[in-house]
């Protein structure tokens, strides 16, 4: 890897989605030609916790929580950094335009978090614990994934979640589910 790219990778931000990228989904993104978050040349998110985001109550294997939706690209970038705590029936999900590639990390969040990456339909495709202040990233295995939910860590083994499962949201499945409020990173 070149100098200048290994540089770049380095300051990754948050997560890796498919708003930045018209790229066809079934090729491996290049993080060089991405422009925002988890990606390299992003602006990296400076300051204190963003305001608490809107919630929606997901259900999955008889389980509830109170997810915060992060739709805009500046409330993915921030995610939950600098959250001094996050209570055990809260997460936050990350709503994206399109199924892609994605990548979080864990810069400036100081808790202990678990990843679930979930295609369109909102099945739990991947499940990745996340180390606090690590900013190493945590890239996705496949293509087709749409939804990211954070939790605390060990969350989604306490209540016997694991990959396969569906979650929903109180009105119905997840599929089709999209941020009322347009912007980027998020869709109308």
């Amino acid at each position: 890897m070149s100098s200048h790219r290994a540089a770049c990778h380095a300051v990754s931000l948050l997560l890796l989605s498919a708003v930045a990228s018209a790229a066809d989904p079934a090729v491996a993104p290049d993080p060089m030609k991405l422009t925002y978050a988890g990606v390299a040349g992003a602006p990296a998110a400076t300051g204190l916790a963003q305001s608490r985001l809107p919630t929606v109550m997901l259900r999955v294997a008889g389980a509830e929580l109170a997810a915060e939706v992060a739709c805009r690209r500046q409330e993915q970038e921030r995610g939950l950094m600098h959250r001094a705590s996050l209570g055990e029936g809260e997460g936050m999900l990350f709503v994206f335009e399109r199924p892609y590639w994605l990548s979080f990390w864990m810069k400036d969040t100081p808790l202990p978090l678990t990843v679930a990456y979930l295609d369109a339909q909102g099945v739990i495709r991947e499940l990745h614990d996340l180390q606090p202040f690590d900013t190493t990233r945590v890239d996705s295995q496949r293509a087709d994934l749409q939804f990211a939910l954070e939790v605390p860590r060990g969350w989604f083994v306490r209540h016997g979640i694991g990959l396969g499962s569906t979650i929903a949201t109180a009105s119905g499945p997840l599929a089709g589910f999209r941020c009322a409020t347009a912007g980027p990173g998020g869709s109308s």
